[in-house]
């Protein structure tokens, strides 16, 4: 897992490709991509296995 640039984001992001929140409950409701999944980086090692597999860019 790692960054890509917004354009990339948006086309995956376009052709239904799920996202991951990894901020904070309180950055994530000041805001979001809509349909944002949150799983904060702190809880991420714990939740990994509710990212849908083959979803990672």
């Amino acid at each position: 897992m790692g960054e890509i640039e917004i354009g990339e984001f948006a086309d995956a992001w376009a052709a239904g490709a799920p996202d991951v929140d990894v901020r904070e409950p309180w950055e994530y409701r000041k805001a979001h991509v809509p349909g944002a999944q949150l799983l904060p980086l702190g809880q991420l090692g714990d939740r990994v296995t509710e990212i849908p597999s083959g979803a990672v860019v």
